[in-house]
């Protein structure tokens, strides 16, 4: 028969803590959280600092409302995912099929992408030849789109020869009030299209 006589023990700091951590990078004082969930801001701090527990209720409003996965601190021996890794992979969870791609771009192929409100991009077209430049029209918007072919060493050392050279595209526009500069290496111009499309179409 089950020993109902153990008491379950754990320890409330960390989950406490946590929740203090974030309610303080969301700058909200303890004042305003506590008259927020109804509690004194005594309460509130005997759970952030002292390890208290709170009622069920009051525990599942606190860290719905600062983002606080728990089930590190209940199953330790089973969490592999930081609390960072855990906050990606929501936001990741949230994202359309059309940001994932671009995400994916950025992270497996030669992919970044800058944007500025206030007009502090370094253009790169110009540095890019004439002929390889051209305006596309994207869903209203103007792209414009420049290529080249970058060499890539090491350099012979007595021609200077590059050992190869490979595709760089580069595309910039301005939507929403805020420029974009794509710089893309080693992506097809068909890619690059597709991921510059997924910004535009998908706001």
């Amino acid at each position: 028969m089950e020993d109902r006589g153990i008491r379950f023990t754990f320890d409330f700091m960390p989950i406490g803590q946590e929740i203090k951590k974030n309610r303080e990078s969301e700058k909200m004082t303890r004042e305003q959280l506590a008259e927020i969930v109804g509690y004194a801001p005594r309460h509130i701090q005997a759970i952030e600092n002292e390890g208290q527990y709170p009622s069920f209720s009051l525990f599942v409003q606190l860290v719905t409302m600062f983002d606080v996965a728990v089930d590190r601190f209940f199953f330790p021996e089973k969490s592999t995912k930081s609390s960072v890794r855990l906050k990606v992979d929501a936001l990741l969870d949230e994202m359309s099929e059309n940001g994932l791609q671009v995400i994916l771009a950025a992270a497996v192929k030669g992919f970044s992408i800058t944007a500025s409100k206030i007009g502090l991009l370094s253009g790169c077209i110009y540095l890019l030849p004439e002929n390889e430049v051209k305006t596309s029209d994207i869903d209203g918007t103007a792209v414009t789109f420049g290529y080249r072919s970058m060499p890539y060493g090491p350099y012979d050392p007595d021609t200077h020869e590059p050992s190869g050279y490979y595709d760089m595209y580069v595309a910039e526009f301005e939507y929403d009030g805020i420029e974009y500069q794509l710089v893309a290496e080693q992506m097809e111009a068909e890619e690059v299209v597709k991921v510059v499309s997924s910004i535009i179409v998908d706001k």
